[in-house]
């Protein structure tokens, strides 16, 4: 199956279809959660839905994980993965901290898991979450991006768990680690395509460098267009 766009992306024109959760960081102390040190960015979405910035509160006191994603059905035939486009900006006053930047897809349990308040927020363990979730980096923490920055598209593959007719939440989550240093950020465009097995196949063969000597058969096996002589060539 080839790549399938979804007929509408994330950031659809309702606004209201976003859904937002929170985590914290794993070394979060219990004085800085008393203190208010929270994820509790202020949230503005645009009136078509296609963008969402956040702010620091005025002490720049806002830390942990802010999580957007909206709920899709996983078709049948099964695809092997999504891959995730979007812009995104961030902006830290520390010279090279600022957030990082993932994209996402996990089960409605593991969705509903997650806080809907930032003051209820707890540990965003990503390997301990139920049912299942898969992420892929966006962006790492380090410099700045102040202009909208196009990036993607990121693959991320689903899980043998996965199933046709499964609900699931895609999205992005954003994160930073300081407090009382502002710190904000803003995605737009988020697009998602289905990624088959067959495109998926076809990628892995492309992104094989057969031009190597070792991997002659390989290449001969591609040439004739057979896959399955090519990976017992490789393997």
């Amino acid at each position: 199956m080839t790549a399938l766009l979804l007929s509408m992306s994330l950031l659809a024109a309702n606004p209201g279809g976003w859904e937002v959760r929170y985590g914290q960081h794993g070394d979060q102390k219990p004085e800085w959660t008393a203190a208010g040190k929270l994820p509790a960015w202020a949230l503005t979405f645009s009136p078509d839905g296609r963008e969402i910035t956040w702010v620091d509160d005025a002490t720049g006191g806002c830390r942990g994980w802010l999580l957007l994603g909206r709920r899709m059905t996983l078709p049948d035939p099964l695809p092997a993965g999504v891959r995730v486009s979007l812009d995104y900006r961030t902006a830290c006053v520390l010279e090279a901290r600022s957030g990082m930047l993932d994209a996402f897809v996990m089960t409605a349990e593991a969705w509903e898991s997650l806080a809907v308040e930032p003051g209820q927020a707890g540990l965003l363990d990503r390997g301990a979450l139920p049912g299942w979730a898969a992420f892929t980096t966006v962006k790492t923490q380090g410099d700045d991006a102040n202009d909208w920055t196009l990036s993607g598209p990121h693959p991320i593959r689903l899980p043998k768990r996965a199933r046709a007719g499964e609900q699931v939440v895609v999205g992005v989550a954003w994160a930073c680690y300081h407090y009382e240093q502002d710190e904000h950020g803003g995605v737009r465009n988020v697009e998602v395509a289905m990624v088959g097995a067959e495109e998926e196949e076809q990628r892995f063969w492309a992104a094989l460098d057969t031009d190597r000597p070792e991997l002659e058969a390989v290449k001969q096996a591609l040439a004739v267009g057979d896959r399955a002589a090519a990976g017992a060539a490789l393997a």
